[in-house]
């Protein structure tokens, strides 16, 4: 029972962390007994995409209580495709989504003399690349095509304050 509660308490904190605050963790937990907060970075490389849901405070306003309904139903689908196309949905704030896609140790270039990374010109980038472009197409049709939003397109009072929502 209590290897089940830590390995819950560790998936937490690796959903609350991500995966560069995992390795964090991890390596504190190497050491033993005290925890270092200060434990150095480590740098990483990313393709960043950042999905919005337009007009969120009108529709807040509109929605009330159920807005937090409508949040998880859009998070639902921006998750569960990037996920899918093999990125992350690293954060959550409101009404925005970060959605991260890794790009391996191994493909990516530290230059001391000019203290900087440069992605390899490589098929794998440019795969993660094309895969988080589809994600982006996939996730605009899945939130037009989804029963889950459809009723939002119906709903009177947000067609009411804006007109074709």
């Amino acid at each position: 029972m209590l290897e089940g509660t830590l390995s819950k308490i560790g998936a937490l904190l690796a959903l609350g962390f991500g995966e560069a605050g995992s390795e964090i963790i991890a390596k504190n937990m190497e050491k033993g007994d005290d925890v270092n907060p200060m434990l150095p970075g480590i740098k990483q490389m990313y393709i960043f995409g950042f999905c919005d849901i337009r007009c969120f405070t009108d529709a807040t306003e509109v929605l009330q209580e159920g807005v937090m309904l409508f949040v998880n139903e859009i998070g639902e689908i921006v998750h569960g495709t990037v996920d899918r196309y093999s990125g992350a949905a690293n954060k959550n704030i409101g009404d925005a989504f970060l959605l991260v896609w890794k790009i391996l140790k191994d493909d990516h270039v530290y230059n001391k003399a000019k203290d900087e990374y440069t992605v390899k010109n490589c098929s794998r980038v440019n795969q993660l690349a094309d895969m988080a472009v589809v994600s982006f197409v996939l996730l605009i049709s899945g939130l037009k095509r989804s029963r889950k939003m459809i009723k939002y397109n119906t709903h009177k009072g947000l067609n009411e304050r804006m007109p074709g929502y």
